[in-house]
């Protein structure tokens, strides 16, 4: 007698797809990411602080613009018109637009603080203040509270707990102050750039080839004062990964940059050459070098060969004045790393604080 089969399906094992958990991972990390970013930066711009930055972001931008349309204008159209007409004869040769756009440059380049040298006044407010000292409070404002603002209040320990990581955490916030700092940035010199440009070039028919031939300004003027106050933020963050209370960390930040600028003006006017190098450890000094070389290039050194003619390469004014320009390409160096360097740190220092 034949026993009849009974067939029992034995249970599959159940497989497990890691690179497909890996994936679902990221994706979920990078949502909660996109989240956590789009929190914060509603947040800031919502704020009294971010407020209070975008004021003082915008401010210098309409006293730079009221002054041009009330003492300046007249004046910049007339030397435009000048160059324009002495460089007419050249048309056949197609340089006669080069004396009114080489000329504009010189008197946008002044008017933004930079130096040009001949009968241009570099007294601009814009990288007076956009890249000095005065940017120095706001951006430690707004950064000191990053880290030590979560400590103080016991929050860090809330985050802590969470599947957050601190690290991610920290980049967040930084890449929202980044992000709102770019965006007025970008919008204080291009609208100032595109006021002095399409009034003084339009009166000439050259707004198409005058915009196309000094656009690099207003980017390069950007970049260099977003990278500046992304430096004195990086900065200011890794003061707050280190210390427990954000006004510590915002009095800390801002003594120690305030001061080396201070200290090191001082020193370089009174020591002289004993005192260059440390001009690098200076912001604003390697900041306004790096202006003047990357938006001026020639007309900078050309204005440079001109003050040691007058001067001579001996004298005091000469010495100090050469003294505080830079090397551009360690000057850029030096302010990337000032970006990434403290803020890796600030990262670093956070992880190990909370987890012990």
């Amino acid at each position: 007698m034949e026993h009849d089969k009974i067939i029992v399906d034995k249970p599959k094992p159940v497989l497990t797809n890691t690179k497909a958990i890996d994936y679902n991972n990221r994706i979920s990390r990078v949502k909660q990411t996109v989240l956590l970013l789009y929190i914060e930066l509603k947040d800031a711009i919502t704020s009294k602080m971010y407020l209070v930055f975008i004021l003082m972001m915008l401010l210098p931008m309409l006293f730079t613009l009221i002054s041009f349309a009330l003492t300046q204008y007249p004046e910049y159209l007339n030397e435009v018109n000048i160059q324009n007409f002495l460089n007419s004869p050249f048309y056949l040769l197609q340089f006669s637009n080069d004396g009114a756009i080489n000329t504009f440059r010189a008197l946008f380049s002044s008017a933004m603080g930079l130096y040009t040298g001949g009968g241009f006044q570099n007294l601009g407010f814009a990288t007076i203040f956009y890249a000095n000292v005065p940017m120095f409070a706001p951006v430690t404002v707004l950064c000191c509270g990053i880290i030590a603002g979560d400590r103080e209040k016991g929050t860090l320990k809330i985050y802590a707990s969470k599947p957050i990581y601190r690290t991610q955490l920290v980049l967040i916030r930084f890449l929202a102050f980044a992000l709102i700092s770019l965006l007025f940035t970008t919008i204080v010199y291009f609208c100032m750039y595109f006021v002095y440009a399409i009034s003084i070039f339009g009166k000439m028919n050259l707004i198409i080839a005058g915009i196309a031939e000094t656009i690099d300004m207003p980017i390069n003027l950007t970049l260099l004062t977003w990278l500046f106050i992304l430096a004195t933020g990086s900065i200011t963050t890794l003061l707050s990964s280190l210390l427990n209370r954000a006004v510590f960390a915002a009095i800390v930040s801002l003594t120690l940059l305030f001061g080396l600028t201070m200290l090191i003006t001082i020193m370089m006017l009174f020591v002289g050459a004993l005192a260059e190098p440390l001009k690098y450890l200076d912001l604003t000094t390697v900041v306004y070098s790096l202006m003047n070389d990357y938006i001026l290039g020639f007309v900078f050194w050309d204005a440079i060969f001109d003050v040691i003619v007058q001067y001579g390469y001996t004298d005091v004014f000469t010495t100090v004045f050469l003294g505080q320009f830079v090397d551009s390409t360690v000057g850029m160096i030096e302010f990337i790393s000032l970006v990434i360097l403290p803020l890796v740190a600030a990262c670093v220092i956070t992880e190990k604080r909370e987890i012990h």
